[in-house]
């Protein structure tokens, strides 16, 4: 089954779920360094900010749990198929949310990411300078990434768009 035919849902060890925002992550940064995530690894985002803020993003493992799951909150639903789009069947996985201190790895310039559903392909955003900063954070091992956008970000069924 091809990327094209399903999207990709998380939840975690509560039951929240979140929007999976694309894999094949890397990263910019604007003193030049490119921070390159693991493929297999997930990016998510809590879009209606009930567990994390809107305007974070975040990248860790995940585990494919098998068969498709029908949403039942149509809030969360439509923006699943305003993302996916409306005839792609979604997927379910696990995931486990990181604790522990983070530290700041340096200001995004611009954001790497591959999606799934009907709009799948490769993308990239370039963070506008002028705009706040937008900061990538790691835990200490470096087991999961976290993008801190600045307040009134717009991430949206056409991916990054503001800043």
């Amino acid at each position: 089954m091809g990327r094209k035919s399903h999207g990709l849902i998380l939840q975690d060890e509560s039951g929240h779920f979140f929007l999976t925002r694309g894999d094949h992550v890397k990263f910019d940064l604007e003193d030049g360094r490119l921070v390159d995530i693991p493929n297999n690894w997930m990016m998510y985002q809590d879009v209606l900010g009930g567990v994390l803020p809107v305007c974070t993003v975040m990248i860790a493992p995940y585990a494919l749990r098998n068969g498709f799951v029908h949403i039942e909150d149509p809030a969360f639903g439509s923006i699943v198929n305003a993302y996916f789009g409306h005839d792609v069947r979604i997927k379910l996985g696990k995931v486990k949310l990181p604790q522990g201190d983070w530290s700041e790895l340096g200001r995004v310039a611009r954001i790497y990411y591959a999606r799934s559903g009907e709009y799948c392909g490769k993308y990239h955003h370039d963070f506008k300078l002028e705009a706040p900063p937008v900061r990538l954070m790691t835990t200490q091992k470096s087991t999961s990434y976290m993008v801190v956008l600045p307040r009134g970000c717009v991430v949206d069924s056409h991916g990054f768009v503001w800043p």
